[in-house]
């Protein structure tokens, strides 16, 4: 702002003394994401995990919102973001546990580590980390939780994929160039399945040949997302 009084130069005239702001770089979405929810308690512009919507679809079988219709004791499966890390021991033997605040897309739980578990997966225990936990759910406290069983990183769960299926009704030739490269970039043993309508038949299912198959990862999954949209492949476990 510029003060109107302060425009003037010893009565000759008006000066104006226009400073250029720097040209600073835009905040990383996943910085921005972080500081919204420090900030307000909740995510304003997106949700870290949108960018996993394909994975928790496939990785998840309850989501936070659904886990009040679990049975106690019932095992779980969910993709979810560990936002705080909370470390203690067992009253009795002094050994070291864990408690988490875990948000997915629908909300938050907290999961509970018992050393039993903690030696095995504490390397996972970050802040900030993605990851896919295995576990089961308990009522003691009358609100949801989940006892932890097992976890994986995101990435260590690509490695559990057993096949990927992708819809080609929305591909033209250009598409399906660009996606044979895409997938010959990744060489694996996971085969690729191409699904698509024919005039004779409602739609077939073509194995690729084996030189297409891949090694699933993040950055392939990035870029199926890009190119044939969230909603038009999927995965098996």
């Amino acid at each position: 702002q510029i003060s109107f009084f302060g425009m003037a130069d010893n009565g000759a005239g008006f000066q104006t003394k226009m400073e250029v702001p720097p040209d600073i770089k835009e905040w990383a979405q996943a910085q921005i994401l972080t500081y919204e929810k420090d900030l307000l308690g909740f995510y304003l512009s997106g949700h870290p995990l949108a960018h996993y919507r394909v994975e928790a679809k496939e990785f998840t079988d309850y989501s936070t919102r659904d886990l009040y219709k679990a049975t106690e004791g019932q095992a779980v499966n969910m993709v979810g973001l560990i936002q705080s890390v909370k470390l203690t021991t067992t009253r009795r033997t002094g050994e070291r546990m864990a408690i988490l605040n875990m948000d997915d897309i629908d909300g938050a739980v907290e999961v509970v580590v018992f050393p039993s578990v903690y030696v095995n997966i504490a390397k996972y225990l970050q802040e900030g980390s993605v990851v896919v936990l295995k576990g089961r759910v308990s009522f003691r406290d009358e609100v949801p939780k989940i006892i932890a069983n097992d976890m994986l990183n995101i990435e260590e769960a690509y490695k559990a994929i057993k096949s990927i299926s992708i819809d080609l009704s929305t591909i033209n030739e250009k598409g399906l160039k660009s996606l044979k490269t895409k997938l010959s970039r990744y060489p694996g043993k996971v085969p690729v399945y191409l699904k698509l309508d024919t005039e004779n038949y409602k739609s077939v299912q073509i194995l690729v040949g084996q030189e297409l198959y891949v090694d699933p990862n993040e950055i392939l999954m990035d870029e199926l997302k890009e190119l044939i949209g969230e909603g038009k492949f999927s995965l098996t476990l």
